[in-house]
């Protein structure tokens, strides 16, 4: 299975505002999955963000269209989230809605009840 990780800022940007503030050993998680992956830097790929778009809506569609390359039955989509929708324009629960348009394999890992 081939890792690829799409992020919607430069990579000091995309830290500061997506990863760092959770603390603990998050910054330490994304570098040790980045080192197996291919990054994907939406600005450095798409071109600017236009005018009215939502960095993380656009990022979340980039990613589900990169997905649909292989063939929309092959997408399955897994997400670790806590099934809250206060993280705003395209956070998890947008893309939870939007892979459901795309394909019925959804995992959702519900943080509410992992480490219960």
């Amino acid at each position: 299975m081939r890792l690829e990780i799409y992020i919607p800022f430069d990579e000091p940007t995309f830290l500061a505002g997506s990863v760092d503030f959770a603390g603990g050993s998050w910054r330490a998680r994304y570098f040790a999955a980045k080192s197996k992956a291919t990054l994907h830097v939406m600005p450095d790929e798409l071109g600017p963000l236009p005018a009215g778009e939502n960095a993380y809506e656009r990022d979340n569609q980039w990613m589900l269209e990169r997905a649909a390359r292989f063939g929309d039955e092959k997408i399955a989509f897994i997400c670790l989230w806590n099934g809250e929708g206060g993280d705003g324009p395209g956070g998890a629960k947008h893309l939870m809605e939007e892979a459901g348009r795309k394909t019925t394999r959804i995992y959702w890992l519900d943080t509410r009840k992992l480490w219960d």
